[in-house]
């Protein structure tokens, strides 16, 4: 019996710790972007953008014979505010976000490694 009980109440705690999902967002469709979809893939990589009816816009470009990919994204935070990010990502460097929003100690980390990467294990 204890068992059910302390099962129910961790059932019960996960469901009110899970944030509520915003009917805007649930619902949000691509507003600019979508009608062009085949037209951003290219033998070299790729080329897209979109924006939602959620305030999300999402930009990226793939340029294959480098082996990089670059982009940003921003959307609306719960309290209002509008959430900016660049990134990097490719084979040595990962992903590479950069954000005023994005603790400097991490962008600091981030920077170390890929001046001092890993040395690949066999």
């Amino acid at each position: 019996m204890k068992f059910i009980a302390v099962a129910l109440f961790a059932v019960i705690g996960l469901s009110a710790a899970s944030p509520a999902v915003d009917p805007k967002d649930a619902e949000a469709v691509i507003v600019d972007g979508s009608e062009k979809v085949a037209e951003y893939f290219i033998p070299e990589g790729y080329d897209y953008k979109f924006k939602t009816s959620n305030t999300i816009e999402k930009q990226e470009k793939a340029e294959l014979d480098k082996g990089l990919v670059t982009g940003e994204y921003s959307y609306v935070n719960p309290e209002g505010q509008t959430i900016h990010v660049t990134y990097t990502a490719g084979a040595g460097i990962g992903f590479f976000p950069r954000s005023s929003d994005i603790p400097q100690a991490i962008i600091d980390s981030i920077e170390l490694n890929l001046k001092n990467p890993p040395e690949e294990t066999k």
